[in-house]
């Protein structure tokens, strides 16, 4: 297999990182150099663990508001450092990236936030610009029936990635990939659809 970028998205409890995970064994089991990472990140003592743990507990940080402005702008840094000190250290070693989460979530979660779109335009040319030479060979758009009507802001959140990806398979090829039975099997439907088999070079 040639040296990839292939991306999984969607909402929160998808399945995204547990399939991720599950794809890079795969593919290592067929001896293929490939390394999995996810953004912001949460590996100890990185700006993605901090911005990460910000996120979810403001509080324990002494902050009780934070615009959504202010949010979008800290996970696009912690996005920016990983990409640089991981992801593409990996891709120009000639390594294939499984990534959990891309500028999509960027997008998605920006606009449900009412964020400016001016200001979304300007967060999303510095992540698109890092990864400028590496296209998502594919995207997978991680899907699942539950997380539709979990909540309205679930259903909103499923709704922006559907129209992202109508907007953008005319760049790069997309896959949605419903994962709603056994996680094996979405991982056989990634691994097919993806043309991420053994014999595909």
């Amino acid at each position: 297999m040639k040296t990839k970028l292939i991306i999984l998205e969607g909402v929160d409890g998808a399945g995204k990182s547990t399939l991720a995970r599950m794809l890079r064994d795969h593919l290592q089991s067929k001896n293929q150099a490939v390394q999995c990472f996810s953004l912001p990140g949460q590996d100890p003592g990185t700006l993605g663990e901090v911005v990460y743990r910000l996120y979810h507990a403001p509080k324990s940080f002494g902050i009780t508001t934070m615009t959504p402005l202010s949010i979008q702008v800290l996970m696009t840094a912690a996005h920016a450092d990983t990409i640089q000190t991981k992801v593409l250290p990996a891709l120009k070693a000639g390594h294939s990236v499984i990534l959990d989460r891309f500028w999509w979530s960027t997008w998605v979660y920006a606009r449900q936030a009412k964020v400016p779109i001016n200001s979304v335009n300007h967060l999303l040319e510095l992540e698109q610009d890092l990864l400028a030479r590496f296209k998502p060979q594919p995207l997978f758009l991680i899907e699942r029936k539950s997380q539709a009507t979990q909540s309205a802001s679930t259903a909103q959140l499923s709704r922006l990635y559907r129209q992202l990806a109508r907007i953008e398979k005319l760049h790069y090829t997309i896959c949605r990939i419903q994962n709603n039975a056994r996680l094996e099997d979405a991982l056989r439907t990634m691994i097919e659809l993806g043309k991420l088999g053994e014999d595909h070079k």
